[in-house]
C-alpha cells in the first residue's frame, strides 16, 4: 500500500512540475520589460561642462540605434560642430548607452528638455530635463581704470622719473598713476622666465620680485590705489633654458608641413598646474591684494598634442585610416586643418575652438577652488573671434570662476580691429560678463602711425573699446597695457608723457561717461599752425556734477617743445555750478619742424577734482616756405 501511495504521490509531483513550467513561462512573458530610462549625470551645468547623457533598460537594448534630441522653448538646439543630436554608445560592462552633449556657446540659462526617438519619424514618450545655470561674477565698479605693469626687471634697483621730472626708485610708479588717475595696479608676480639662470624645477619662478609683492600692495593701498597681482599660467619666456620635468605643447607650423614643440608648457601638465595653484595661494594670502589675475591660459601656440583627447570626447568624424596615424601623423591631420584660415568656417574647428575653452575653463576653475580665492579672479583674454581661436570664451571663463575678462584689443591693423569689436558687439551683452578693455602702449602696433599720431590713434581704439564692444552699453572698466612700455617700449617717435596723457584721456573719458567725476573737458585746436605763428587753444570745462565746484585749477600740458607757451601755463576757475560751462584760453606758439613725427605736437590739459581730467589733441606746425623743412 505504501509503494502504490509513492507511486500516485510521484505521478502528482511530476504532473504539478510539467504544468508550473509553461505556467511560469506564460507568466514571465507576461511582465513588462525593464523600462526606458533617460537621465543626466547631473541637474545642473555650467556653460563649459558637456551634459553627461545615460540611457539604461537592460541588454535588450544594446543593438538599438537611439537618437537623443535637446529641446527649449519646443525648438531643437544645435550644438558646437552643427550637431543635431547626441550620439549615444552602448557600454557592455555598465550595460548602459552614454553620450555627451557640449553645451552651446552662449547658451541661454534655463531649463532643457532632453527627448528619446529610434527612427527620425518616431518618438519615445520618454524625456528628461536639466538645467544650464550661470556664474554670477563679484561685483566690481562700474568705470574701473587700471594701469598694468608687465615687467620683471628687479625694482629694487629701478630709477624712474615721475611726472614732474624728479628721479627716484620703484615707488615712483604709484606717481605716474596717481598723476593719470589710475584706480588700481595690476602687476606682473609670477613668471617663469630663464634669462640669466636655469628654471629650477622646485621653484619655476622668476625670483627677481617675489620679495617685493608685498611691499607693492602695500604702497598701493596707503596711496589709495587698488593692487592686484598675476600668474603667467602656460608660457616659458626667455632663453630655452627649460625645466625638464614639463610637458611642453605642440604646433602645427604650415611652412614646415608637420608639427613641432613649443615653448608653451602643454596643459595636460599635471604639474605644471600644481605650481600655478601653489603660488596663487601664496598671492590669496597678501591681505592687501584686491585683485588675483592669470594670463597664458592657455598659451597661443595651438595645443594640438591634446589631439588623442579632443577626437574622442567631441565625436569628431576622422578619416577612415585613422587608427593607422602615429601620433605626429594625428597631430599634423589635426594642425593642416585648424591652422587653415579659410577652415574657419567648419564644423571640425568649431568643435576645436570650444573643447580647448572647456578644457581651459576646467583649469580656472581648479586653480580658483585649490587656491580658494574669494577676491575678484580676472583673467587675460585673447580678442580675435571673441577668444575662440586661442581657446578663450569670456562666457565659459565667467562660469568657471572668471570675474573680470580683461580683454586685449590690441596687436591688430585697422580693419582687424573693426572686424573684432563688430565680433564682440554682436556676441555678448553688457549685463553678460564683467568686460574690462585694455589697449597696449606700443607704436608697431598701431601700423606706425604718425596721421593719426600714435598715441591718439592708441586713444581713439580705447574710446571705441569703450562704446562698441556692446550693443547695450558701455565696458566696465578700461586697462593700459603697460606703464613700463611708456618708459622702454616701442613709442615711437612720441613721449613716455604722450602716452600716459592719452591714457589718463581715455579714463577721463571712460569716467565721464559713467558721471564718476564731476566735471567733463574737451580741448578745441587748429589743425595745423605755420611755423613761429602763436594761436590759442580752447579748453572747455563743464559741471556734470550736483554741486558746485570750486577752485579748479587747469593746466596746460606741453609734453615736447614744439609747440611752447606764450603766457601763463596755468588757469583756475573759483567756481562752477551745475551744468555750467567756462572756456579758457591758453596761448601757445609752433615751435619746430620734426618729420620724423609729421611735425604733428601734442596739447593737453589737465584739471583736478576728484580725479585728474585730461584732455588732448595734436597740432601740426608747417614751414612758411619750402627753406624751412
Amino acid at each position: 500500500v505504501q509503494t502504490m501511495i509513492k507511486k500516485v504521490i510521484k505521478r502528482i509531483l511530476v504532473r504539478i512540475h510539467l504544468l508550473v513550467i509553461p505556467l511560469g513561462i506564460i507568466f514571465l512573458s507576461c511582465q513588462p520589460p525593464t523600462p526606458i530610462i533617460l537621465t543626466t549625470g547631473q541637474d545642473s551645468y555650467f556653460r563649459y561642462e558637456f551634459v553627461d547623457v545615460y540611457i539604461s533598460g537592460g541588454e535588450r537594448l544594446k543593438d538599438i540605434d537611439f537618437r537623443v534630441l535637446v529641446i527649449k522653448n519646443d525648438s531643437l538646439v544645435i550644438t558646437i560642430g552643427d550637431k543635431k543630436e547626441i550620439k549615444m554608445k552602448y557600454n557592455s560592462e555598465t550595460d548602459q548607452w552614454k553620450g555627451r552633449w557640449p553645451v552651446p556657446w552662449y547658451a541661454s540659462p534655463g531649463e532643457y528638455t532632453l527627448k528619446l526617438s529610434l527612427l527620425e519619424s518616431e518618438n519615445l514618450p520618454i524625456d528628461t530635463t536639466f538645467l544650464i545655470k550661470r556664474r554670477e561674477p563679484q561685483k566690481i565698479q562700474a568705470g574701473l581704470c587700471v594701469v598694468n605693469w608687465e615687467n620683471m626687471r628687479p625694482l629694487r634697483g629701478l630709477r624712474l622719473r615721475c611726472p614732474d621730472g624728479e628721479l627716484g626708485g620703484w615707488k615712483k610708479i604709484f606717481d605716474w598713476l596717481e598723476w593719470m588717475g589710475a584706480d588700481a595696479l595690476w602687476f606682473i608676480a609670477g613668471q617663469t622666465s630663464a634669462y640669466t639662470t636655469e628654471i629650477c624645477s622646485l621653484f619655476p619662478w622668476n625670483a627677481d620680485n617675489l620679495e617685493m609683492i608685498d611691499d607693492i600692495a602695500r604702497e598701493a593701498k596707503r596711496r589709495g590705489i587698488k593692487s592686484g597681482a598675476w600668474v603667467s599660467c602656460y608660457y616659458i619666456f626667455g632663453p630655452k633654458r627649460y625645466n625638464p620635468d614639463y610637458k611642453f605643447g605642440w604646433d602645427y607650423r604650415r611652412s614646415l608641413g608637420t608639427s613641432v614643440p613649443t615653448d608653451a608648457i602643454s596643459i595636460l601638465d599635471e604639474r605644471r598646474l600644481a605650481d600655478i595653484i601653489e603660488f596663487t595661494k601664496k598671492l590669496y594670502e597678501i591681505e592687501e591684494l584686491s585683485y588675483i589675475g592669470l594670463d597664458y591660459i592657455p598659451d597661443d601656440y595651438g595645443a594640438i598634442e591634446l589631439v588623442d583627447e579632443f577626437v574622442s570626447e567631441m565625436n569628431v568624424q576622422l578619416p577612415d585610416e585613422w587608427n593607422k596615424f602615429s601620433l605626429l601623423e594625428r597631430k599634423n591631420w589635426l594642425g593642416r586643418i585648424v591652422k587653415r584660415p579659410r577652415n574657419r568656417e567648419i564644423p571640425l574647428i568649431d568643435q576645436w575652438n570650444w573643447w580647448r575653452a572647456h578644457r581651459i575653463s576646467s583649469i580656472i576653475r581648479k586653480i580658483s577652488d585649490g587656491a580658494e580665492i574669494k577676491r575678484p579672479l580676472w583673467a587675460f583674454i585673447l580678442s580675435w573671434e571673441r577668444g575662440w581661436q586661442h581657446g578663450q570664451d569670456p562666457i565659459m571663463f565667467q562660469d568657471a570662476g572668471v570675474d573680470i575678462n580683461a580683454v586685449m584689443l590690441y596687436q591688430a591693423n585697422c580693419a582687424q580691429f573693426n572686424s573684432l569689436l563688430r565680433q564682440w558687439s554682436r556676441y555678448i551683452d553688457r549685463d553678460d560678463v564683467n568686460i574690462v578693455a585694455g589697449n597696449q602702449v606700443d607704436w608697431f602696433w598701431h601700423q606706425n602711425s604718425l596721421d593719426p599720431p600714435g598715441p591718439l590713434k592708441f586713444y581713439t581704439r580705447l574710446i571705441r573699446g569703450i562704446n562698441e564692444m556692446h550693443q547695450d552699453g558701455m565696458v566696465r572698466g578700461l586697462f593700459i597695457n603697460d606703464l613700463s612700455r611708456a618708459f622702454w617700449g616701442i613709442k615711437g617717435p612720441y613721449s613716455t608723457k604722450e602716452w600716459v596723457i592719452a591714457s589718463g584721456a581715455s579714463f577721463s573719458r571712460l569716467r565721464e561717461q559713467y558721471r564718476k567725476i564731476p566735471i567733463k573737458t574737451r580741448i578745441i585746436l587748429p589743425d595745423s599752425v605755420l611755423l613761429g605763428e602763436m594761436f590759442k587753444s580752447e579748453v572747455v570745462v563743464e559741471n556734470i556734477g550736483k554741486g558746485e565746484l570750486r577752485d579748479l585749477d587747469i593746466s596746460l600740458l606741453l609734453p615736447e617743445d614744439g609747440i611752447i607757451s606764450v603766457g601763463e601755463p596755468k588757469k583756475r576757475v573759483e567756481y562752477l555750478l551745475p551744468g555750467e560751462t567756462k572756456r579758457l584760453i591758453f596761448k601757445v606758439q609752433g615751435n619746430k619742424i620734426e618729420q620724423e613725427r609729421d611735425s604733428r605736437w601734442m596739447v593737453a590739459s589737465r584739471v583736478v577734482s576728484s580725479k585728474p581730467n585730461f584732455s588732448f589733441g595734436y597740432v601740426k606746425v608747417v614751414p612758411l616756405n619750402q627753406e624751412e623743412i
